[in-house]
């Protein structure tokens, strides 16, 4: 009963898989569009352009790297994100798969995807032979088209079995 309760959610609908909900929710041009800002944010990492990676969150973002780091602001990110690609991965673009969309109402959806970098060292000297991991970003529907809202990367253990 407690399972069916949690399942069923406070509005006592039972609760439907993100594909039916995303399906529902979200026209097959929402979900091309979401999906486009991995390969953008790709293109913007690849060629430098930290206002282009800016560009595609909303003016009050927050956005917390792989590090750690919480930059908050479309102007923080920015200035973050240059200081990442020009000191930490001057030389290094990322390449990102897997990603997928879930529904959360009509103007919000989650994406997320995997990434992956070359080998490198931080400033620190700490290297990674194999540098991945996954974002989770909250992408809400603007009048520009769908932005960033919430930014979060975690790098993955590459010691540690994963499913995918």
């Amino acid at each position: 009963m407690v399972m069916a309760t949690l399942l069923a959610g406070a509005s006592g609908a039972p609760y439907a898989a993100p594909d039916t909900e995303t399906r529902r929710m979200l026209s097959q041009d929402d979900l091309t569009a979401i999906k486009a800002m991995v390969p953008a944010m790709e293109a913007a990492w690849r060629t430098h352009d930290a206002a282009a990676y800016a560009g595609q969150f909303v003016p009050d973002a927050e956005h917390v790297n792989a590090y750690g780091m919480w930059w908050r602001g479309r102007a923080e990110v920015e200035q973050g994100i240059a200081f990442a690609l020009s000191r930490i991965y001057p030389d290094n673009p990322i390449v990102a798969s897997d990603a997928s969309v879930s529904a959360v109402g009509a103007n919000v959806a989650i994406l997320q995807y995997r990434w992956r970098l070359k080998p490198y060292s931080d400033p620190d000297g700490t290297h990674y032979a194999d540098p991945q991991g996954r974002v989770t970003d909250v992408v809400v529907r603007t009048d520009a088209g769908w932005r960033i809202r919430n930014f979060q990367s975690t790098f993955i253990n590459p010691n540690v079995p994963q499913p995918r």
